[in-house]
């Protein structure tokens, strides 16, 4: 699935609220506090698509680590803060946001 420049696509990440007849389940990872309206985030995803019997059906996309070392949040000025604890993670988390689109390599 190819995703363009400004296309609205659906995340699903384990996390959050919800409602069950008898109770009402909270879940938030350690590790991974969820997202927040409005952050700036580089985001490595997959596309994942979901087929019956399953309940979600269609595409969505989900991190490529299923957790924290598939997130970068824009800090102050371009600098970036990796959400990961991973080698990898520190070492890109610790580049302003050209260079880390240069390590990146072309489009």
């Amino acid at each position: 699935m190819d995703v363009v420049p400004g296309r609205v696509v659906q995340l699903r990440r384990r996390g959050g609220v919800r409602e069950r007849a008898d109770r009402i389940d909270v879940y938030e990872p350690d590790n991974h506090p969820l997202f927040v309206e409005g952050e700036s985030l580089i985001l490595f995803l997959r596309a994942y698509r979901a087929v019956p019997p399953e309940p979600a059906i269609g595409t969505y996309f989900v991190e490529t680590t299923y957790g924290p070392d598939s997130v970068f949040a824009m800090g102050t000025g371009d600098q970036l803060q990796a959400r990961g604890t991973s080698r990898l993670s520190r070492e890109l988390g610790v580049l302003g946001a050209e260079s880390f689109r240069k390590r990146l390599g072309p489009k």
